[in-house]
């Protein structure tokens, strides 16, 4: 489980992280083409993994988008998503398991959406990587919404 902040003081309110594990995932192979910057959390077998207990395989979170709105952010995953698609392959072609989770801040006065484009889903499909959307309650003023931002026009 992941805990997501607003961070970086950017206003996010919506975040894209790749999910990657497996039990033979090399990591330290993944973290030699991971950026710094968009390195989130790591996790080896035997390591306890807050409180789910030991972990049964290796792997990371790589942060994809950190955006003011849903559309930017799927629009900045699925860039970011396309310039690592090779790399993400091999780990899911070897038994690993990959995500691309959206994480969607939500306040009872501003409804939001995400559409995925289809070749963002091809895309997905094709490199063996499922697609997950969670929301996350966040108290902000309901002026703080705006109407570009919900998908409502």
């Amino acid at each position: 489980m992941v805990v997501l902040t607003k961070h970086k003081g950017n206003n996010s309110m919506c975040m894209a992280v790749l999910r990657v594990s497996g039990e033979g995932l090399d990591l330290d192979a993944c973290l030699a083409w991971i950026p710094a910057g968009m390195l989130g959390l790591t996790w080896r077998v035997g390591e306890r993994f807050f409180r789910t207990g030991e972990c049964t395989t290796n792997g990371f979170n790589m942060v994809l988008a950190d955006e003011s709105s849903p559309s930017r952010a799927v629009e900045t995953a699925a860039k970011v998503f396309t310039a690592f698609a090779s790399r993400i392959r091999l780990p899911t072609e070897a038994g690993g398991s990959a995500s691309m989770d959206f994480a969607l801040y939500v306040t009872s006065g501003c409804p939001s959406s995400i559409t995925f484009p289809s070749d963002l889903l091809r895309a997905l499909v094709e490199h063996g990587v499922e697609l997950a959307m969670s929301a996350y309650p966040c108290s902000c003023e309901e002026d703080e919404c705006d109407e570009d931002e919900t998908g409502l026009g």
